[in-house]
């Protein structure tokens, strides 16, 4: 059960998302590619450096620390993009919840009991769901109790849907009440959240395409006609010189920052943008910030292709008036 980032094991995490691999593989990977890449950035570095103590220091307590980053990065990505399978499991358990509680309740009208109402309900087409559903008959075929194994299936999800119908289910089954009618009410109410949370979404699209241009069109141009004019003020000082004014001079020759300096200062603050951007837009169009790691390729990739588009024609066009 996925109740924290930093609060289940790697091994509980792969048992969720039914991943069929084993934790200890996968550090032993981390920890290879880890030990790769800092050795990559440390050679890169090394030969940059022309002071031989500077270069012993840069060994002992550069690379460890290159080492113990790279790998906290890809340990965290690769937890994110379990947690990313995990959410989506349960969102696709979620789209065919109401439906399997409607062809449960309609089986138990017929006469069937709870149990065998489940199983003849299952279709192909319910997917993760059919299969946690079979799971619980054959525990319950092997001698558990009904309530128990659909516990253990709720608790398997971080889905408040699932949970609240299941209790209700289960509740249902030990206070004897009406099975079918719980069923069909249940499945009726899940239906109504989910047009009431369309409908929310619907009410703040204009904040959505607000912040998606803010973060992937008018970010990129900015910072990309901030560096022309970096470039721009560098060569007209450069050309122009001191002037003398009054007694006074003015030092027109003076840069803070190198257009090159900028734009590795552009680059990353776009990313971060676009990052920071697509949890936003996943927060108040899903409500949830794992949709947003659906987004972040996109914004990213297109918030760096404009600013190299803005960057190459802001360039040609203002190169021609200065």
């Amino acid at each position: 059960m996925s109740k924290g980032f930093f609060k289940t094991s790697l091994a509980e995490r792969l048992a969720d998302a039914a991943l069929p691999l084993k934790p200890a593989h996968i550090k032993r990977n981390l920890a290879a590619i880890s030990l790769i890449v800092t050795a990559l950035v440390t050679y890169a570095f090394f030969h940059t450096i022309e002071n031989p103590s500077s270069k012993a220091l840069f060994i002992t307590v550069s690379a460890a620390g290159i080492l113990v980053g790279v790998l906290v990065v890809l340990y965290v990505v690769i937890l994110s993009l379990i947690d990313l399978r995990i959410y989506k499991r349960t969102k696709s358990v979620e789209e065919v919840l109401p439906d399997f509680l409607q062809l449960t309740a309609t089986n138990v009208r017929a006469g069937m009991t709870i149990d065998r109402a489940l199983w003849l309900a299952i279709r192909p087409r319910f997917g993760i769901l059919a299969k946690e559903i079979e799971t619980v008959a054959k525990e319950v075929m092997s001698g558990s109790e009904l309530t128990e194994s659909l516990k253990r299936f709720a608790d398997k999800y971080e889905s408040d849907i699932l949970k609240r119908s299941m209790s209700l289910l289960i509740e249902g089954i030990n206070a004897g009440s009406e099975i079918g009618e719980l069923l069909n009410r249940t499945s009726q109410n899940i239906q109504e959240v989910r047009t009431i949370q369309k409908e929310m979404a619907a009410s703040v699209t204009s904040y959505s395409i607000f912040i998606t241009f803010a973060a992937i069109v008018a970010a990129p141009i900015l910072m990309a006609l901030s560096k022309q004019l970096i470039i721009i003020v560098s060569r007209v000082s450069s050309n122009i010189g001191p002037m003398p004014q009054q007694g006074a001079v003015i030092a027109l020759n003076a840069v803070g920052i190198s257009a090159g300096d900028f734009r590795v200062f552009a680059l990353i603050a776009i990313t971060i943008t676009a990052l920071c951007s697509s949890f936003i837009i996943a927060i108040i169009n899903k409500g949830n910030v794992k949709e947003g790691i659906n987004y972040v390729p996109g914004f990213v990739i297109v918030a760096l292709v404009l600013y190299f588009l803005a960057e190459k024609i802001l360039g040609s066009v203002l190169t021609g008036f200065f």
